[in-house]
């Protein structure tokens, strides 16, 4: 008797592995997120106290998004305390999507594009420097922060 128990609860066992194994082909139940790509374009030259157009291209899975759900930029300047601006992009097709902006003086700027489309949601930012470089200022420790991407 004590040995069909203990046949009765390996049996058991092996059927509770077997109920557990993983299904390789499971991944392919769920969404597989495609991350949006940015390319932001400062003007070049900046003319100071005049209007600027600033452009970031959006292509996901290789193709432009145009139906991106949310574009935002910050512009702000290196040091600055106050609060940064964020203006709505305006879509002008193929996926670019542009601000304008005034630049008031010389220094090192910034320029962070918020962007979500089909789940992604990415914040690239780029420096850019208008004019002369500020007394002091080392180039080598500030980098662009590249491409953060938020998965939802």
């Amino acid at each position: 008797m004590k040995m069909y128990v203990q046949l009765l609860w390996i049996f058991l066992f092996g059927l509770f592995l077997t109920a557990c194994s993983v299904d390789q082909e499971a991944v392919q139940l769920y969404r597989q997120e495609k991350p949006i790509d940015i390319e932001i374009t400062v003007p070049n030259p900046i003319v100071l106290n005049q209007p600027q157009i600033f452009t970031a291209v959006l292509r996901q899975d290789g193709s432009a998004v145009d139906d991106a759900e949310d574009v935002r930029f910050m512009i702000w300047k290196e040091g600055s305390t106050s609060p940064h601006d964020t203006m709505a992009a305006s879509n002008a097709g193929n996926g670019t999507y542009t601000v304008e902006k005034t630049i008031d003086g010389d220094g090192v700027y910034y320029v962070k594009v918020q962007a979500s489309a089909d789940g992604s949601k990415v914040m690239p930012t780029k420096r850019f420097i208008v004019g002369d470089i500020p007394e002091g200022f080392d180039l080598g420790n500030k980098q662009d922060s590249g491409h953060h991407h938020e998965h939802h």
